[in-house]
Order: C-alpha cells, then structure tokens, then sequence
C-alpha cells in the first residue's frame, strides 16, 4: 500500500510504502518531483537506510538500529564502517583508509557492505559516442 501527502507549501509530497502488515517500509519525499531523501526500514521497525540528497549522505543500519555504514559524499568523499555493537572498525577519506580497528578491515567490509542501498559510485563509464569524420 503507497500513501501520497502532498504539502503545497513547500512543494514537497511525501511517498509512504507499507508492509503487509501494516508497518512503514520505505518513506521518499520529494520536493519539486525530485527526490530529495529516503528512509527504508526494516519489518521490525527498524530504520534500514537513510539518504538525503540535500546534505549528500547516506546512513545504512543494522537490525539491532546500530549504524552500520555512514556516507558524507562530498569532497572529500568520507565513509565510515561500524560493527554490530556500535564501534567504528574504519574511516575512509577520500577513498584513502584514514583509521581502521585491526588489520585486514577491507575484507570485512567487502562482506558487511552489500551494495544494497544503490547509491552508485559513479564509476565514469563513457559511452563512446564515435565521431569519424
């Protein structure tokens, strides 16, 4: 089931998407058609990933609520990773490794970070677009 709230003042409508059951999973808002943030959340209620476009970053949590993944994409790029109890275990800057908690942290994050929340890393892939003359 999808709810619109439409808020003339602002220009700003807000899209809700529900579980079967009733509760929220996922909550856009728009201002202008644009989407400008979103929070998903897990069947337990439990916030699951939040992004702003507005303020360019993207959180990503655990089940338990513990942030799990934390985005500030602007330059420079910052990332950081949590465990499940809540302890930062690395900080990117800029896609440098600024601080990890032990070594050989890139590999747990490799598996702790599916890139389920699509927030593309814009990879530059051009398409050629030949020009023969």
């Amino acid at each position: 089931m999808t709810l619109l709230t439409l808020s003339s003042l602002l220009s700003q409508s807000i899209e809700k998407t529900y579980y079967r059951n009733g509760d929220i999973k996922l909550e856009v808002t728009y201002e202008k058609n644009q989407e400008i943030s979103s929070k998903s959340f897990f069947k337990n209620g439990q916030i699951r990933i939040e992004k702003n476009k507005k303020s360019n970053f993207i959180k990503e949590y655990y089940k338990n609520g513990q942030l799990k993944y934390y985005c500030y994409d602007h330059a420079p790029k910052k990332e950081e990773y949590y465990n499940k109890e809540g302890v930062l275990i690395a900080k990117f800057l800029g896609g440098k490794l600024e601080y990890s908690l032990y070594e050989n942290v890139e590999s747990d994050i490799k598996k702790l970070h599916s890139h389920e929340h699509g927030h593309g890393h814009g990879h530059g892939h051009g398409h050629g677009h030949g020009h023969s003359h």
